[in-house]
């Protein structure tokens, strides 16, 4: 697999959405353990929609 293949593929995870009071959802991912927390903002519903240079 490439690195780019490695940067658009859909993370795996334990996936969970939290639906909000003005009707959007968050998609949220764990993966492992331990402090680290990422947070992303995107209006694409395809990861590979994201063009890589």
């Amino acid at each position: 697999m490439s690195s780019v293949d490695k940067l658009i593929r859909k993370p795996e995870g334990v996936r969970t959405f939290i639906k909000r009071p003005d009707g959007t959802d968050l998609h949220c991912i764990a993966v492992g353990e331990g402090p680290a927390v990422v947070l992303a903002h995107g209006i694409f519903k395809n990861w590979g929609a994201l063009t890589l240079c």
